[in-house]
């Protein structure tokens, strides 16, 4: 198995976990039942997912995060059956992932520094994020590293 080939597979697996939680936090958000593993002294995730932050425009942060990481099971799943991957693995997935990368950077600075509580699935989801930008970033390096 080649390492593009493992790489595509990891993301998929992230990609899911990510979507999983995200639409968890949509289907709590609309039934309006937030539940915290951990509610207790920097956890609460009601208050993080009730806040003014929790939505853009009207649109709930949980369903960005729902389309972003289906996005990239959809990527994913075209490059493994060799569809457009040279574009999709070369730049398309490289900046979509660094931009959800830096998107979780903000949304977690938000939750330290102005909400002053976490959401514990917020977190995962921004591990996953960031876990994702990592390995899309690791291929174009390698690639560069390679024509050197």
């Amino acid at each position: 198995m080649s390492t593009n080939s493992k790489l595509i597979k990891l993301s998929t697996i992230v990609a899911l976990i990510g979507f999983l939680i995200s639409l968890f936090l949509l289907y709590s958000e609309i039934t309006n039942s937030f539940y915290c593993i951990v509610e207790e002294h920097f956890f609460d995730c009601s208050k993080v997912n009730k806040s003014s932050y929790a939505s853009i425009l009207g649109v709930p942060i949980s369903l960005i995060g729902v389309i972003y990481y289906l996005s990239i099971i959809i990527a994913a799943i075209m490059i493994s059956k060799q569809i457009k991957d040279k574009i999709l693995l070369d730049f398309v997935l490289p900046v979509v992932t660094t931009l959800g990368l830096f998107f979780s950077i903000y949304l977690t600075l938000i939750e330290a520094i102005v909400i002053q509580k976490f959401c514990e699935y917020c977190l995962v989801s921004a591990i996953c994020s960031t876990s994702l930008a990592v390995i899309y970033l690791i291929n174009p390096i390698s690639k560069l590293k390679e024509k050197k």
